[in-house]
């Protein structure tokens, strides 16, 4: 129990020194991309066919736009396995799906056919489109699933991703401004 003026002070003190400390230890160690990988999502739960998208109470958007959290949770983050052909569908609000039900979407709808590439290996179709045209949006995902091996990258894009006002897309493409600046660096 705090009795006195000095013992409050003290507290004070030991929690500052406390928390800068922590802070310190923090920022030197950067924890963010492994806790990022903790998920129930291909462990307990079956994996996301979509990445994580949708708008909130009274339209208030609420996303998740990590990139290591997007792709633990999803599907793609499951072993590879050797007779599996892998692509990843890559674009906006049309290849997410925006509107439909996750087993109604591109991708979903491309695994029901149980394709087989030429050389007998499962097609196997991962939907990482996101809502939103934005060049710089589609580049952080094709770069961040290259991780993951894909065989084939289809890229849907129209002359709409070329603007610089970028919507639904801004909160992930400023989220992610050290990946996107690694990417830009190759730019010619």
């Amino acid at each position: 129990m705090i009795r006195t003026r000095h013992d409050l002070t003290s507290l004070a003190l030991r929690t500052l020194i406390f928390f800068i400390a922590a802070n310190m230890i923090f920022a030197a160690v950067d924890p963010m991309p492994q806790i990022a990988q903790l998920t129930l999502y291909n462990h307990i739960f079956p994996g996301r066919i979509r990445p994580p998208f949708h708008f909130g109470f009274r339209n208030q958007k609420t996303d998740i736009t990590n990139l290591d959290m997007i792709f633990a949770s999803h599907k793609i983050a499951q072993p590879k396995h050797e007779d599996e052909f892998r692509v990843v569908l890559i674009g906006d609000s049309q290849v997410y799906g925006l509107g439909l039900p996750a087993k109604d979407t591109l991708a979903a709808q491309l695994n029901t056919d149980a394709l087989r590439s030429p050389d007998g290996r499962r097609i196997i179709f991962y939907s990482l489109g996101y809502p939103g045209q934005s060049l710089k949006k589609d580049l952080l995902l094709i770069e961040k699933s290259m991780q993951y091996e894909p065989d084939m990258i289809l890229w849907f894009i129209t002359l709409g991703s070329f603007p610089a006002h970028l919507g639904f897309a801004q909160s992930i493409v400023n989220n992610n401004s050290n990946a996107l600046q690694r990417i830009q660096q190759f730019s010619i």
